[in-house]
């Protein structure tokens, strides 16, 4: 429905991000003739899921994420940020995104910044930098994942899929190519008159989880009675 579908988005739009940037869009593909040109673009059973499914949500990240900049500075200042952090404000993000307008200076740069924090982290703690389609990746995955668990809110079933060709993705849906596409995600209703799937297996919580310090296994606390 039309209004489970906004209350997706809308939760979506929540998805915390670095410095608020939000460097990602989302394009929403319902029409037939849109998820066959996209279908073309996945590989092997994703075609199909694509075809079948109700909605399709192709995920593009942004690599040039300065573009972003003087909306996201407008939204700082309506929400009365100090002058001084939003003067200081496009410095950090173009340090630590290295997603500049001009592409062809974004990998100089970040060589050229690695370096530096290179000779600086000998003295003091510094960031490790990320290229531009790294560290727009971490915020598209966190909105990504709030797409995934608002649709099983509304009880809808998801398959968040990365197996594509993105130059085909991008050119069947008119995405820039200052953007990457990380994930397609299929919604839909479970199919009632098919058994559901066998989950695929996971990793035990001790094998994930450490206790303080790497490859020391967590152990769950027992509450006293």
């Amino acid at each position: 429905p039309a209004d489970a579908l906004r209350r997706i988005c809308e939760a979506t739009l929540a998805a915390p991000s670095s410095f608020n940037m939000q460097p990602w869009r989302c394009v929403l593909v319902t029409d037939a003739a849109a998820k066959s040109r996209l279908a073309k673009g996945m590989l092997s059973a994703n075609g199909q899921r694509v075809i079948d499914a109700p909605v399709v949500a192709a995920f593009a990240s942004d690599l040039g994420c300065c573009h972003r900049l003087p909306g996201v500075l407008a939204l700082m200042r309506e929400q009365g940020a100090p002058a001084e952090y939003t003067k200081q404000f496009p410095f950090f993000v173009s340090l630590l995104s290295s997603g500049y307008r001009l592409g062809v200076v974004r990998w100089p740069m970040l060589i050229a910044k690695r370096l530096a924090l290179l000779f600086v982290g000998l003295f003091r703690a510094v960031p490790k930098l990320s290229s531009p389609e790294a560290w727009s990746f971490k915020s598209t995955s966190l909105a990504v994942q709030a797409f995934l668990l608002a649709a099983a809110d509304e009880g809808l079933q998801t398959i968040a899929m990365e197996g594509l060709d993105e130059r085909r993705v991008r050119r069947s849906l008119g995405i820039p190519r200052r953007y990457a596409v990380p994930c397609v995600v299929a919604l839909g209703y479970a199919d009632a008159s098919k058994e559901s799937g066998r989950r695929t297996g996971r990793f035990s919580l001790a094998h994930q989880f450490a206790s303080n310090s790497f490859g020391t296994d967590w152990q769950p606390a027992i509450q006293a009675a």
